[in-house]
């Protein structure tokens, strides 16, 4: 039996699989129009969120994303979904090739 968390969980995995693999279609089917994204580089609704990271993998800022297992909260008919990850990307500094590496952890507020 799939659960309400299972589905939240498999749709996460989808979305970040789409944005890494650079389709579209299918990581903005993961995003309901109210929905929200809050990011380092972005906040705003999920559709929003698609058209940039479609817009900034045109200018050739690719990166592929490590995750972590989503912490899934379910409250009524809306689901909170956290997940940490590891965002690796390639770019040139300074003229040199390098290979980039950042972490998002959780941390807690009250």
């Amino acid at each position: 039996m799939t659960t309400d968390i299972d589905l939240v969980t498999q749709t996460v995995l989808r979305e970040r699989r789409g944005r890494d693999r650079g389709w579209w279609d299918r990581m903005r089917d993961c995003y309901r129009p109210d929905s929200t994204v809050t990011l380092s580089w972005y906040r705003g609704d999920g559709p929003g969120f698609v058209a940039a990271s479609e817009a900034m993998a045109g200018r050739g800022d690719a990166s592929v994303h490590r995750l972590s297992p989503p912490t899934v909260h379910i409250a009524g008919d809306r689901a909170f979904a956290e997940t940490p990850a590891g965002i690796e990307i390639r770019t040139v500094v300074d003229g040199v090739t390098v290979d980039l590496t950042g972490h998002r952890r959780s941390t807690p507020t009250r």
